[in-house]
Order: C-alpha cells, then sequence, then structure tokens
C-alpha cells in the first residue's frame, strides 16, 4: 500500500514549500486535504496530477467519527484525551519555566484555559487532536493497510505535544512552514484594527455624549452587584429565563443591580432600559454595537494603555522559545490589558459582586483577579448539568453556585479552584409552578384536536457545517420520526421546544413540509418566542406531556428540567456517550440508541395497565442531581447575594464578606452545603 497523507488547509505557499517537495516522490499515494484555499487548491491539483498522485477532498461527519467503544471522540477529546495531554504539557520545561517566574494564580489558570479551549478555531489544540483522530478514522475505514500515514498540521502551541499524541494513535505530525515574520505581520495587523476600532468606538461615545438626553440615570456610588446579560433580560417575566432569575426570586434591591450588554444581537434598547429603570437598576454597556440607548454610553478601554509591560524583557524572563514565545507573549499581553480594563470598571462603578455563568474560556480569571485587586468577589452558577469533568469548564473563582453534591465533584475533578462552593438545588425550579397554566392551556389546545397522549421533545440545536457539529441532517432524523408517527396516529400529541427556535425551520430543511402538515392538524405546538435562545424553559413542554424527550444525553440540561415536573423522562444517545452516568438510569428505561427501540417501549409501556417498570423514572439519581427539589434555588442564590452586598456597604473586608456569608448558609440549610473545592 502508498503512503497515506493528510492535509488540514492547503494553501498555495504551504503546498509549494511544505507538502509538495515531500510527497513528489511518492508516486500513487493517497493525499485527502481538510480544507483549501481556492487558489492553493487549483495548484494542488495541477501538480498531483502531474507526479500521479491521488488528491481528494476529505468527507466526514462529525457524529461518524468514534472510537472503538462507539464514543463521540469530539467528546471523549474534550474529556480525556485534552486533560491526559495538558497534564503532559504542564509538565513541559517550558511551562515550568512560565509558572515559576509568575506564579500568580489567576495566570497560571488562564494559560491552562487557554490551552485546553474547546473550538474549531485553528489555533485550538482540542482541533489539533481532533484532526489527528480524522486522520486515524479515514485510514481504519479505507486505507486499514498503509504502513505510512503523515498529517501536515498548521503550525500551532505546544506541536511538540501533538507529534506525540499523533504517534500514540500511529499518525505522523508534520507542521506546515509558515513564511518567516507571517505571524508576526498578522498580528501587527490585528493589534492596529483592535486600537482603530477603539478609536471609532471612543469616538461613537462622543456622539453618545452629544445626543445624551437631560434625563440622566441616578448615580450613586453605592457597592453593586454586577451581572452580565447574555441572552435573556425578561425581569417582568419570572416564568421564562432571565439573567435575574435569582434577583426575581429574594429580596435582592434593584437598585443594588448593575447590569453589563456586550452582544451585538441582543443590545440594550428601549424595551429593556424601561425595564431595568422601572426596577431601579442601573446598565453599562461594553461594546457601543450592544446598545441603542444614548442615555446609556459604553464603557471602553483606555485610547492609550499605561500598563507598562515591557514584553520582550517578560518573555525573554521565562526564556519561551518558538512557537510557544508567541503564545506566550500574546497571552500575557491579552491578561493586562483585561485586567486593566475591569479593574478600571470596579472602580468607576464600585462593583463589588461579579456574576456570571460563562465559563468557558480564561476571560473569567483575568475578572477575577481584577475585582479581586478591588476589593471584590466573583461569583459564577451553574448554567448546565455536567456529567462529564472537562478542562473546558474548569473554573477559577471566589464562589460558586452548584446544583449539588454530584456538580462539586464534576468541579473537582475538572480541576476547578473555588474556596466556596455552595449548593443551591437547581437553579430553574422556581419557573415550575409559574409555568402550569400556560402548559395547561397547551394542552387543553391540542386534546381539542384529538390528542390523547402527547409527548415532548426537546433539541440542542445543530450547525451548518456537519463536519464540526452533529449537523442538521442528525437533528432531522429526530424530527421526522416524531412527526412520521404524529402524523399516522389522529391519538398523538407533539409539544416541540427547540433551544434555538427562530432557526428551526431553516434547519429543518425539507422536513419543514412534514412539520408545517402536523402543525395543520392542530395537534403539534412549538415554543418559537426567543432569538438567540428559546426564552420558555423546557420544562413548559413537559408540564403539558404525559413522557418527554430529551434528544441529546451528552447535553443532559433540559432533560433534567424535564425530569424536575415529574414527568416521565426519556434521553436519546444517538452521538454516542456510553460513559454518562446517567446510564444508571437504565437502558432501555431512561437510555435509548435508536428511535424504532424508544418506540416499541413508549407503546409498549401505555397498552401495558402497570406499565414498564422503571420507564422514564429518574427517582434513583434526583437526589444525586438537586438535593432540595423545593422550587427555591433561585431564592437561597440570590439571598446570599443580598446577604454579600449588605456587608459590603457596611465596609467590611472581601475575607469577610465570604466568611459570614458562608456561615449564615450553612446555618440554614445545613453545614454540607457549603464547600472548597481544590482551593
Amino acid at each position: 500500500m502508498n503512503k497515506l497523507f493528510f492535509v488540514e488547509k492547503i494553501t498555495v505557499l504551504n503546498w509549494l514549500v511544505s507538502v509538495l517537495p515531500y510527497i513528489v516522490k511518492d508516486r500513487g499515494a493517497y493525499l485527502y486535504f481538510i480544507d483549501a484555499s481556492w487558489f492553493g487548491f487549483y495548484w494542488a491539483k495541477l501538480t498531483a496530477t502531474l507526479f500521479d498522485i491521488h488528491l481528494e477532498k476529505l468527507n466526514f461527519h462529525l457524529v461518524d467519527i468514534k472510537d472503538e467503544r462507539g464514543l463521540l471522540l469530539r467528546l471523549r477529546i474534550a474529556s480525556q484525551d485534552l486533560q491526559d495531554l495538558k497534564k503532559k504539557i504542564l509538565e513541559t520545561k517550558t511551562f515550568q519555566n512560565i509558572v515559576q517566574k509568575f506564579p500568580h494564580k489567576d495566570f497560571s489558570f488562564y494559560l491552562k484555559k487557554g490551552i485546553t479551549l474547546v473550538g474549531y478555531d485553528w489555533k485550538a489544540l482540542w482541533r489539533a487532536l481532533l484532526v489527528v483522530q480524522i486522520a486515524n478514522w479515514k485510514r481504519r475505514q479505507s486505507h486499514a493497510e498503509a504502513k505510512k500515514c503523515l498529517l501536515f498540521l498548521k503550525v500551532r502551541p505546544w506541536m511538540d505535544s501533538i507529534k506525540h499524541y499523533g504517534n500514540d494513535q500511529g499518525i505522523d505530525v508534520m507542521p506546515l512552514l509558515a513564511l518567516p515574520g507571517w505571524d508576526l505581520r498578522k498580528s501587527l495587523v490585528a493589534d492596529v484594527y483592535r486600537k482603530a476600532r477603539i478609536v471609532l468606538w471612543h469616538l461613537k461615545k462622543r456622539s453618545f455624549l452629544k445626543k445624551k438626553s437631560s434625563q440622566k440615570p441616578e448615580q450613586k456610588n453605592t457597592p453593586k452587584v454586577v451581572l452580565e446579560c447574555h441572552y435573556h433580560l425578561n425581569l417582568n417575566r419570572p416564568e421564562i429565563f432571565s439573567e435575574l432569575f435569582f434577583w426575581q426570586e429574594s429580596d435582592l434591591r434593584g437598585q443594588d443591580v448593575l447590569i453589563t450588554f456586550h452582544i451585538q444581537k441582543e443590545p440594550l434598547d428601549a424595551k429593556k432600559w424601561s425595564e431595568l429603570r422601572a426596577h431601579g437598576m442601573s446598565a453599562v454597556t461594553l461594546d457601543p454595537r450592544a446598545s441603542q440607548i444614548v442615555d446609556c454610553p459604553p464603557f471602553l478601554p483606555p485610547l492609550f494603555s499605561r500598563n507598562g509591560i515591557k514584553r520582550e524583557q517578560i518573555v525573554k524572563k521565562t526564556g519561551v522559545k518558538g512557537y510557544e514565545k508567541k503564545w506566550f507573549r500574546t497571552e500575557m499581553v491579552q491578561y493586562q490589558a483585561t485586567k486593566s480594563y475591569w479593574m478600571n470598571f470596579f472602580e468607576k462603578t464600585n462593583g463589588k459582586i461579579f456574576v456570571t455563568w460563562f465559563r468557558y474560556d480564561g476571560r473569567h480569571c483575568v475578572i477575577h483577579d481584577a475585582i479581586q485587586s478591588c476589593g471584590g468577589v466573583m461569583a459564577i452558577y451553574q448554567r448546565a448539568l455536567d456529567t462529564t469533568p472537562t478542562p473546558d469548564i474548569a473554573i477559577q473563582t471566589d464562589l460558586c453556585f452548584g446544583y449539588s453534591q454530584f456538580a462539586a465533584q464534576i468541579e473537582k475533578d475538572s480541576e476547578s479552584s473555588i474556596p466556596y462552593f455552595v449548593i443551591t438545588g437547581y437553579l430553574g425550579d422556581h419557573r415550575m409552578a409559574l409555568l402550569r397554566s400556560k402548559a395547561r392551556s397547551v394542552r387543553e389546545q391540542l386534546q381539542k384536536s384529538g390528542a390523547r397522549k402527547i409527548i415532548a421533545f426537546a433539541d440542542e440545536n445543530s450547525g451548518d457545517d456537519a463536519r464540526w457539529h452533529t449537523g442538521h441532517e442528525f437533528m432531522r432524523v429526530n424530527y421526522e420520526f416524531l412527526l412520521d408517527k404524529i402524523l399516522s396516529d389522529s391519538s398523538l400529541g407533539l409539544i416541540l421546544k427547540p433551544k434555538v427556535p427562530s432557526t428551526l425551520r431553516r434547519r429543518l430543511g425539507s422536513v419543514t413540509e412534514l412539520l408545517e402538515k402536523t402543525e395543520k392538524t392542530g395537534r403539534c405546538y412549538i415554543y418559537e418566542e426567543g432569538a438567540a435562545h428559546g426564552h420558555y424553559p423546557p420544562a413548559i413542554a413537559a408540564l403539558s406531556a404525559d413522557v418527554a424527550i430529551h434528544g441529546h444525553l451528552c447535553a443532559a440540561t433540559a432533560g433534567l428540567d424535564f425530569a424536575l415536573t415529574g414527568v416521565p423522562t426519556l434521553l436519546m444517545d444517538r452521538e454516542g456517550w456510553s460513559v454518562s452516568p446517567l446510564y444508571h438510569l437504565g437502558v432501555g428505561q431512561v437510555v435509548f440508541n435508536d428511535w424504532p427501540l424508544l418506540w416499541k417501549t413508549l407503546q409498549g409501556h401505555w397498552k401495558n395497565p402497570t406499565g414498564v417498570p422503571g420507564f422514564g423514572d429518574w427517582s434513583r439519581m434526583l437526589k444525586q442531581l438537586d438535593p432540595f427539589r423545593d422550587g427555591k434555588a433561585a431564592y437561597r442564590m440570590g439571598t446570599y447575594i443580598r446577604w454579600m452586598i449588605e456587608d459590603f456597604k457596611s465596609g467590611l473586608s472581601r475575607e469577610i464578606v465570604l466568611a459570614n456569608a458562608a456561615q449564615r448558609y450553612c446555618d440554614q440549610w445545613g453545614s454540607d452545603k457549603v464547600l472548597s473545592i481544590n482551593g
């Protein structure tokens, strides 16, 4: 068998400099590429023909890339391979030199998060490991007899570690040569662009100030709870998703809350501004594109940074070389600039408690460092049910509000550092009582059209490129199966709760016709309110149904939301994540791997007077996932934050504020409800 070659991306430069000179002697070899520039592909195709090289684009779907156990490699790499490789990187002389010269805990954690980011950006280590596994998968599928397998990979940090990983898979990894100085030029262009953008933002801020109305928001220099608003404000609708859910359920005053807006698709508009003002809350925009309100000018980075970073001296001090040198220099400068920005923000706003749920990059480490330097506290709350420890979810914070002891163990195994982990219960359980009226009306609506048994279904969204996401086709199978069943049985009803309803019909493609046909029967209802994400929680669909199905066990937050309503809840695992502890709920009872078996079991359950034992029953794990189940989780979180802000108003230090709140919580809810995790 001839040699087998793979190229991550073909460009004219890397083809002529790196790939072609290496493979020119291997006539008859197979070469697969994942991506290519138009001009690069043209030259590659021309020269490959001349030298009898079989050039072909590697077509694959992410859901097909599995290991010998049937585990989806996208998930396994994030939870296992990346963790193993991170440990090896941390033991390298390069990283040890950095840590020894800069023992700052937040910065070290920030660098570790940078290593373990999960994303499709070509610099991400996770993507590099996935590309290695894709090459290995293709070899096993079509070229098992190949004796030599070489992968040309774009140069990125920690190439030596990637090479070792490739060798373990039987794949030789060779870095694609980059044009000397090219990375430097790109970084200079990026730096000029960043500074130009800041200048434009400052000019826009001036226009904001010129247009600013005479009606000035009330300003008080009292300590503030600063909260990031991502998708859902909804202050006056506690039954749906809101970033202020804990405020809605507690005695925390609106005057003590400051909201930040930074997302273009969810800007601060007139409606949100009116809601905030009505409740005495203040707001700050961190990006001019995230505001439509002249009374709320953006808070911007300074035009000229004076943080005094002597980057070359610092980098030289660590002894870091090669591509890791560029990586370290970039991360260090970014960290210092971001810290300076947030310290300025907290000083100007008197922000003392920063609250967020976003944990998936190193930004929270910088904010933690900044607010700690200003005498404040950072709090991260659990937004999703994580059942498998991964470095991607690891956090460093003063305080974390989590669902349970189970969640605490996940944090520990993910190597999070949390001095105060506060167990609250599931932070959405208060909505269930508020949703019953709406759910009842939807059920009655379907029943009037003949539905006698009603099924609720929730999805986890899908991506346009099935190479890097499970994809629309994978998602369509779920919908098509259920819609066909509803159309073939006039006694069935269906309630759909898509994660991103605004794009559902586009993502369904031709299956949309089937959906519209089902809707016309009057036995199908879709919760479509919400732009970036649906406004309604999954629980509302379950409360209208006889059985609820979540289509993705590997991301089971919606399944937990279903199960806490008391409705029998099933989990579909078509992706392949059998290592999940949710499998303990019972295969063939709660967990299913294909639709025909699920449907057969469901029909048997309905026909049998006593039902199928354990069908949809989460009782064996619910206490483990939420020890309270009393509808007061948001109240507990909001009350905890109120205690802290009151202590800050009294002039107490952050250490005493944290200790006082923890003691009061233990006295009220139990000493086992506040834990210390790796810190």
